[in-house]
């Protein structure tokens, strides 16, 4: 399976910097163990980390980018791919690409925010909506995972809008298994389309990734993010991608002002999106037949 990596924390202001140093620090600790296996005994696919950032320059030609790539993938009976990204300005061009070979497919958002706001903020913060408002994903087919820190219009809209919002309360009290099979009965997932799965580091609670742009405690536990990956990357699309972003490791951190340091001594939040990264390699790799 190809990850890519999109070294990028320019889109979010002073929130993201260091973020650009997650890509590269988690391919880093992911070769560190490359013979590890998925928790029920099976060995992942061969990996390939690309550094897009290098080949192309600028993430604003990400769009042909991410088109060029997934066809590439499909060419080689592949069912899949996933994303390294530095701050989340970065998903908007990973899901335009991949939605110009598989028009209107499923978004999951797994975040603390719901990144709806108006665009006089970075666009990190946007990026959603800008999908939305360019209908290149249609909100009733956006599903929200572990939002609990939004603006006031931010929910307004987003209600108005209709997503499926999975709220971080919500799902403290609530088996995800349960979760998935009110979503089946009610039909709201087709599969017909790609599935695009963007997990936010700042969704897990920062006792376990301390090392993002906007902390908000509490949040949502690493194995339930890690079985709600699984819970989709289990659904028979015909496509899927994965992407992970907002990580500032060691290195990144190192760079921010000392007034607004994202610390984290013990390498969680590295650690952490690991654990993803392998968990979305290793569903998203399968035959959805």
């Amino acid at each position: 399976m190809r990850v890519l990596k999109v070294p990028y924390d320019r889109g979010g202001g002073i929130k993201s910097y260091g973020a650009s140093f997650g890509p590269e620090a988690i391919e880093q600790q992911f070769r560190k163990f490359l013979w590890r296996c998925s928790e029920d005994g099976v060995s992942l696919p061969a990996v390939q980390f690309v550094d897009m950032m290098k080949r192309d320059g600028s993430p604003t030609n990400l769009k042909g980018v991410f088109a060029r790539e997934v066809d590439a993938v499909l060419e080689r009976n592949e069912f899949g791919l996933t994303v390294l990204s530095g701050d989340n300005s970065c998903s908007f061009f990973t899901v335009e690409g991949v939605a110009s070979i598989f028009p209107s497919p499923h978004l999951v958002v797994l975040d603390a925010h719901p990144d709806l706001c108006n665009f006089y903020h970075h666009p990190h913060a946007s990026w959603v909506r800008g999908l939305w408002e360019k209908k290149i994903v249609i909100p009733s087919k956006t599903f929200f995972f572990g939002i609990r820190d939004a603006e006031e219009v931010e929910m307004a809209y987003l209600k108005e809008k209709g997503a499926v919002v999975f709220s971080c309360d919500e799902l403290s009290g609530i088996e995800l298994s349960n979760v998935f099979f009110d979503l089946k009965t009610r039909n709201k997932i087709n599969t017909a389309s790609a599935l695009i799965l963007v997990v936010d580091i700042d969704v897990v609670d920062p006792s376990q990734a301390p090392g993002t742009g906007v902390l908000r405690a509490p949040g949502l536990d690493l194995r339930k993010v890690l079985r709600t990956v699984r819970e989709f990357g289990r659904l028979p699309f015909p496509f899927k991608v994965g992407e992970i972003t907002e990580v500032i490791p060691k290195a990144g951190n190192a760079m921010r002002p000392e007034h607004d340091k994202r610390d984290d001594p013990s390498n969680l939040t590295v650690l952490a999106a690991e654990a993803i990264l392998r968990e979305m390699i290793y569903q998203f790799s399968k035959n959805p037949a």
